[in-house]
């Protein structure tokens, strides 16, 4: 009985072993190659730095589209914060109105 048992766990040993170097002579592994990778890192790196001279580009015309909005920014007396509500951009708006009709005035009065 035991003799039997031992028999058939080193059949199966053995059988185990026999599929499992098979396997590898018949299914070895990829070898990857160096120059393989280099290849690869290669084409990485003009991928990524033509990436990158367009996004340079991208923001060279980013830049240049602030410039000409800055030069051509005609409104002087825009406030640079945003109203809480309509009160303040009400008191503003007066304001400038009594401005522009005092200029009005001013005017009127060095023609007569």
């Amino acid at each position: 009985m035991k003799k039997s048992i031992f028999i058939s766990l080193v059949f199966i040993a053995y059988i185990s072993f026999a599929y499992y170097g098979s396997t590898k002579l018949i299914f070895p592994k990829k070898h990857i190659r160096d120059e393989d990778i280099i290849k690869k890192l290669i084409k990485n790196t003009i991928q990524l730095n033509d990436q990158v001279d367009d996004l340079n580009d991208r923001v060279e015309e980013l830049e240049n589209k602030i410039l000409d909005l800055e030069d051509n920014n005609t409104q002087p007396n825009i406030p640079n914060y945003k109203y809480d509500d309509n009160s303040d951009r009400i008191d503003d708006l007066e304001y400038e109105n009594e401005n522009i009709k005092n200029q009005i005035d001013d005017i009127k009065e060095e023609k007569e």
